[in-house]
């Protein structure tokens, strides 16, 4: 079996391999004994635990047994696909920044415009128009 090299110190290493081995060898007979019928998550999560390169977090799981590790690495997971959507949706606007924003574009505008009333009114649309192209381009 193709392993990825350790990253860590000399110590670390040795110690992490001696650890690794015995895992791996755990993981192979929970997979044998479950015929490979694995969830896409129970896949990646499996995945995930035979590219680990870190010596330090092999050490630290060493007490754990296999499926607390790969559980604890499905969470893992979940917990990382969770942020990545939560960082394409971009967060709506309050009442209170709309207006901020657009009070500082209508003073940027304002030479231009007859009064300030009408710089904030193309302001407040200015702004409306760009929160319905940010919500577009997340959809």
């Amino acid at each position: 079996m193709d392993t990825v090299e350790l990253i860590g110190t000399t110590a670390q290493i040795k110690w992490a391999t001696s650890i690794r081995t015995t895992m791996m060898r755990k993981l192979n007979i929970m997979i044998q004994e479950s015929d490979g019928n694995f969830t896409e998550l129970e896949e990646e999560a499996i995945s995930e635990f035979k590219t680990r390169n870190s010596a330090s977090w092999w050490i630290e799981n060493r007490n754990y047994g296999i499926t607390f590790v790969l559980s604890d690495l499905m969470r893992e997971i979940l917990a990382d696909e969770e942020q990545e959507e939560q960082a394409q949706e971009p967060e709506p606007m309050t009442k209170s920044e709309i207006f901020r924003t657009a009070h500082a574009i209508a003073r940027s505008i304002r030479a231009n415009c007859d009064s300030y009333r009408t710089a904030f009114a193309l302001a407040l649309r200015e702004v409306y128009a760009q929160m319905r192209e940010s919500q577009l381009q997340a959809a």
